[in-house]
């Protein structure tokens, strides 16, 4: 299963780009590089620029960020806070079958056309 998003509502904004505000819910076996989530119903133009959403409810800690590019064809990511000093980055990208059935309602903003 990929990730589901569901649209709560939309604007349309100058030079024919679009915002969509909706929520995400994720699976119980992330996959590295990201869930595939099919935005085309939403962005007819084909191109999502920009999306992102962080999870505060229960299951909160998980940031998420869509990777851009083709509305059909992209992909959520999701990453987590890396808690090891020595560690480079402040996030890191959720392992390779990561249960995150516990995002349920993740708020998410995406702009696109």
């Amino acid at each position: 299963m990929a990730g589901v998003f569901t649209k709560t509502a939309e604007a349309s904004l100058l030079g024919g780009f679009k915002a969509v505000v909706g929520t995400l819910a994720m699976d119980s076996s992330y996959p590295t590089n990201g869930e595939s989530v099919d935005m085309s119903s939403y962005f007819p133009g084909g191109s999502v620029y920009f999306g992102f959403g962080f999870n505060p409810g229960a299951a909160a800690g998980y940031f998420f960020v869509h990777n851009g590019g083709t509305a059909a064809a992209g992909k959520i990511l999701a990453f987590e806070g890396d808690y090891n000093p020595a560690a480079v980055a402040p996030l890191i990208e959720c392992i390779n079958t990561r249960d995150l059935s516990g995002v349920t309602a993740c708020p998410m903003l995406f702009l696109g056309n």
